[in-house]
């Protein structure tokens, strides 16, 4: 994987894709997804990246006893790739609202406000049949 060669991502998926069947139940299926999350980035596959990114949080575990754990970040950037990457302005919308409703005070709270305004008036553009 760390060779960033299409050949090594795609033996390195072939892999955790084993790993993922054969142990469903496992602790470490967080990293794992997000191992393959940079597989995907190396094969240009937005979707199934944003795929793998929503997967990887499902299964991270924050530390109750550390006061800075949170999921704001992890939001940030699911709702960033599924606008800018992988067009699915559906799930953007999700995560950037997830962030504002559960992190209210969150310095991205401004720029995740924006974010849903770009995202409204593009999708308002696109729908009009006109070019954002």
């Amino acid at each position: 994987m760390a060779t960033l060669k299409a050949e090594d991502a795609q033996a390195a998926l072939e892999n955790l894709d084993k790993f993922v069947l054969a142990y469903p139940e496992s602790k470490v299926l967080g990293p794992v997804y997000s191992l393959m999350t940079e597989c995907y980035s190396t094969l240009g596959n937005p979707e199934k990246r944003l795929a793998c990114e929503i997967k990887a949080l499902e299964h991270r575990e924050l530390d109750p006893n550390n006061p800075r754990a949170d999921n704001s970040g992890a939001y940030w950037k699911i709702a960033n790739l599924a606008e800018f990457r992988a067009g699915d302005f559906e799930t953007a919308r999700k995560y950037y609202g997830k962030l504002l409703e559960e992190y209210p005070t969150d310095q991205k709270g401004f720029a995740t406000e924006k974010a849903l305004e770009r995202l409204n008036r593009t999708e308002a553009l696109l729908k009009a049949g006109k070019r954002p």
